[in-house]
């Protein structure tokens, strides 16, 4: 699940990790794996709490996909 959280100035918030595939930190939004059972919800609120530390007020789905079709089911 991937997140495009919007302050209440208007700006989006974003993830600054390191990378080690990258070899270099990146900006990211922020993002992260369902755990089993878990809804997207959830997920979604669990993951801008871990990466960001808020909790969104309002949720809207924007798309759903799957990101790697050719060998995933998730």
């Amino acid at each position: 699940a991937a997140m495009i959280p919007i302050d209440a100035q208007g700006k989006i918030l974003m993830v600054r990790q390191f990378r080690k595939a990258a070899g270099k930190e990146m900006i990211e939004l922020p993002a992260g794996t369902l755990d089993p059972g878990e809804s997207v919800r959830t997920c979604v609120q669990r993951e801008l709490q871990e990466e960001i530390g808020f909790k969104a007020k309002k949720l809207s789905p924007l798309v759903s996909y799957y990101p790697a079709a050719g060998y995933t089911t998730t």
